[in-house]
Protein backbone atom coordinates (compact mmCIF):
# COMPACT_ATOMS: atom_id res chain seq x y z
CA UNK A 1 0.00 0.00 0.00
CA UNK A 2 1.29 3.42 -0.95
CA UNK A 3 0.11 6.34 1.17
CA UNK A 4 0.07 9.96 0.12
CA UNK A 5 -0.82 13.26 1.65
CA UNK A 6 -3.09 15.48 -0.42
CA UNK A 7 -2.96 19.26 0.05
CA UNK A 8 -5.87 21.24 -1.36
CA UNK A 9 -5.23 24.95 -1.51
CA UNK A 10 -8.05 27.34 -2.25
CA UNK A 11 -7.15 30.19 -4.58
CA UNK A 12 -6.06 33.55 -3.20
CA UNK A 13 -8.35 36.60 -3.20
CA UNK A 14 -9.46 37.51 -6.76
CA UNK A 15 -10.69 40.87 -8.02
CA UNK A 16 -14.36 41.29 -7.35
CA UNK A 17 -16.45 41.16 -10.52
CA UNK A 18 -19.96 42.35 -11.18
CA UNK A 19 -22.59 40.30 -12.96
CA UNK A 20 -21.79 40.14 -16.68
CA UNK A 21 -18.07 40.88 -16.28
CA UNK A 22 -17.00 37.27 -16.62
CA UNK A 23 -16.16 34.62 -14.10
CA UNK A 24 -12.38 34.34 -14.43
CA UNK A 25 -10.87 37.34 -12.63
CA UNK A 26 -7.19 37.77 -11.88
CA UNK A 27 -5.92 38.03 -8.32
CA UNK A 28 -6.39 41.28 -6.46
CA UNK A 29 -3.31 42.94 -4.95
CA UNK A 30 -4.08 41.28 -1.60
CA UNK A 31 -4.47 37.92 -3.38
CA UNK A 32 -1.06 38.31 -5.02
CA UNK A 33 0.45 38.97 -1.59
CA UNK A 34 -1.29 35.87 -0.23
CA UNK A 35 0.07 33.74 -3.08
CA UNK A 36 3.59 35.09 -2.49
CA UNK A 37 3.43 33.75 1.08
CA UNK A 38 2.60 30.18 0.02
CA UNK A 39 6.17 28.96 -0.64
CA UNK A 40 7.23 29.75 2.93
CA UNK A 41 3.98 28.53 4.46
CA UNK A 42 4.20 25.18 2.67
CA UNK A 43 7.96 24.74 2.99
CA UNK A 44 7.66 21.65 5.21
CA UNK A 45 5.52 19.74 2.69
CA UNK A 46 7.21 17.75 -0.07
CA UNK A 47 5.37 18.11 -3.37
CA UNK A 48 5.34 15.43 -6.03
CA UNK A 49 2.94 17.35 -8.28
CA UNK A 50 1.48 20.84 -8.43
CA UNK A 51 -1.95 20.77 -10.07
CA UNK A 52 -4.31 23.66 -10.81
CA UNK A 53 -7.60 24.31 -12.51
CA UNK A 54 -7.32 26.54 -15.59
CA UNK A 55 -8.93 29.49 -13.80
CA UNK A 56 -6.62 32.50 -13.74
CA UNK A 57 -6.95 32.99 -9.99
CA UNK A 58 -6.00 29.35 -9.35
CA UNK A 59 -2.98 29.41 -11.68
CA UNK A 60 -1.81 32.77 -10.30
CA UNK A 61 -2.07 31.38 -6.77
CA UNK A 62 0.08 28.37 -7.69
CA UNK A 63 2.73 30.29 -9.66
CA UNK A 64 4.87 31.51 -6.74
CA UNK A 65 4.95 28.01 -5.27
CA UNK A 66 5.86 26.49 -8.63
CA UNK A 67 8.59 29.08 -9.17
CA UNK A 68 10.04 28.60 -5.68
CA UNK A 69 10.15 24.82 -6.13
CA UNK A 70 11.15 24.95 -9.80
CA UNK A 71 8.12 22.76 -10.43
CA UNK A 72 5.70 23.02 -13.36
CA UNK A 73 2.01 23.57 -12.75
CA UNK A 74 -0.16 20.87 -14.30
CA UNK A 75 -3.40 22.35 -15.59
CA UNK A 76 -6.40 20.03 -15.19
CA UNK A 77 -9.24 20.92 -17.54
CA UNK A 78 -11.83 18.51 -16.20
CA UNK A 79 -15.09 19.28 -14.52
CA UNK A 80 -15.68 18.41 -10.88
CA UNK A 81 -17.98 15.62 -12.00
CA UNK A 82 -15.24 14.16 -14.23
CA UNK A 83 -12.69 14.37 -11.42
CA UNK A 84 -15.01 12.63 -8.95
CA UNK A 85 -15.75 9.86 -11.46
CA UNK A 86 -12.06 9.43 -12.25
CA UNK A 87 -11.22 9.21 -8.57
CA UNK A 88 -13.75 6.41 -8.10
CA UNK A 89 -12.90 4.43 -11.23
CA UNK A 90 -9.23 5.05 -11.96
CA UNK A 91 -7.49 5.34 -8.62
CA UNK A 92 -5.10 2.42 -8.17
CA UNK A 93 -6.28 0.11 -5.41
CA UNK A 94 -2.87 0.24 -3.71
CA UNK A 95 -2.93 4.02 -3.23
CA UNK A 96 -4.70 5.49 -0.22
CA UNK A 97 -4.87 9.08 0.89
CA UNK A 98 -3.06 9.16 4.20
CA UNK A 99 -4.19 12.61 5.17
CA UNK A 100 -6.32 15.25 3.50
CA UNK A 101 -5.25 18.79 4.29
CA UNK A 102 -7.23 21.75 3.02
CA UNK A 103 -5.41 25.03 3.23
CA UNK A 104 -6.81 28.49 2.66
CA UNK A 105 -4.26 31.10 1.65
CA UNK A 106 -6.16 33.57 3.82
CA UNK A 107 -4.89 31.59 6.81
CA UNK A 108 -1.43 32.98 6.05
CA UNK A 109 -2.53 36.62 6.10
CA UNK A 110 -0.70 38.63 8.76
CA UNK A 111 -3.92 40.46 9.69
CA UNK A 112 -5.92 37.24 10.05
CA UNK A 113 -8.71 37.50 12.59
Amino acid sequence: VVCMQLLLIRHALPHRTEHGQGSDPELAAEGTEQAQRLPDALQRYPLARLVSSPQRRAVQTAQPLGAARDQPIEIVRKSRTDLRRDARTRAPAHVTVQRYVQVSVRAFSPDRR
